[in-house]
């Protein structure tokens, strides 16, 4: 709570009736094994997954709260460096898909259609932690290499 209300947009004091996000992103390293043809062999690949975590303690974990956000063979993300894989490119269009652009888009504020309101909900959303198991985390945050 006192990490929350530190930061510096979700403990602002007001978005004049704008709905706040928090997201959690976990990523995991996997092994996927193949055993036919030209690409035979082991695959290493890393899937990072997102959910939003102001809500329900009980909810925010079950399966369907959590959306896979990227996956990538872990080869790229040591070639490309995780924060391309996972932000962006530099230049990037700002209606990219990659999770970097949709968390810039929803710093900005997106507006969403809700069931049972008149008017669209403008929700604007942080990344507020991010965790894994090792190696996968430190890989992304660059205590690994």
């Amino acid at each position: 709570g006192t990490e929350w209300e530190k930061h510096t947009f979700l403990g602002a004091e007001s978005y004049n009736g704008e709905i706040r996000l928090a997201f959690q992103g976990y990523a995991d390293g996997v092994d996927i094994p193949n055993p036919i043809g030209a690409a035979s062999g082991h695959h290493e690949m890393t899937f990072v997954f997102m959910s939003c975590i102001n809500r329900d303690p009980r909810e925010r974990t079950q399966l369907w709260h959590i959306n896979l956000a990227t996956i990538v063979l872990t080869k790229d993300m040591k070639e490309f460096k995780p924060a391309t894989v996972i932000s962006g490119a530099e230049d990037e269009p700002a209606d990219s898909s990659s999770l970097g652009a949709s968390l810039r888009r929803l710093q900005e504020g997106v507006q969403f259609e809700v069931p049972g309101h008149e008017r669209p909900i403008t929700m604007r959303g942080w990344l507020f932690s991010f965790l894994g198991d090792q190696p996968a985390v430190s890989e992304r945050v660059g205590t690994k290499v």
